[in-house]
């Protein structure tokens, strides 16, 4: 197995019927994790266009990132291969004025030599599903402008652009 310079898989050694990716809870235990995979999607993000913006308004929600935040509308699942943790989804379900419940994906980030190992596609089945067990009519998530990768994530699991979000800085 190839393995990064912290002990991670690399992209190349992906799952296999014997290196399965994994999805479970976060629980009791992986609040340091959390947070340390949280402040590297925020790094990442922060350089993509509108990235700034986007860490300003939503870093800090939800308001703390920890193993209990799951809850009756919200979950934390972590993802990875061969029993290690490489990434996260934050999923909620949100009540719309309607009645109707909406599915958010509100968070997901994949350690970059891990991507394209199945790990971010598993833990958005194991959302929508939760999702579908909700009674969610859809599912949304956000990807920054110029993100191609992350747009065709989503789109390969069925999102579609419904909304565009629009910003100019009055700090010119």
């Amino acid at each position: 197995m190839t393995v990064d310079e912290l002990g991670r898989p690399a992209a190349s050694a992906g799952p296999t019927a014997t290196r399965p990716a994994f999805v479970r809870p976060a629980g009791p235990g992986d609040e340091n994790l959390l947070g340390r995979l949280r402040r590297h999607a925020f790094a990442a993000v922060e350089a993509a266009r509108g990235g700034e913006m986007y860490r300003e308004r939503h870093a800090v929600a939800p308001p703390a990132l920890r193993s209990d935040w799951s809850g009756e509308t919200r979950r934390v699942w972590l993802g990875g291969l061969d029993g290690t943790e490489l990434g996260y989804l934050l999923a909620a379900v949100v009540p719309l004025p309607s009645g109707a419940r909406l599915g958010v994906i509100e968070g997901i980030y994949v350690e970059p030599d891990a991507r394209s190992c199945g790990i971010g596609e598993l833990m958005t089945s194991v959302a929508i599903d939760w999702f579908r067990a909700e009674r969610c009519v859809g599912v949304e998530a956000t990807a920054l402008p110029g993100e191609r990768e992350t747009k065709n994530f989503f789109e390969e699991h069925g999102l579609k652009t419904r909304l565009l979000t629009v910003y100019r800085s009055l700090e010119e």
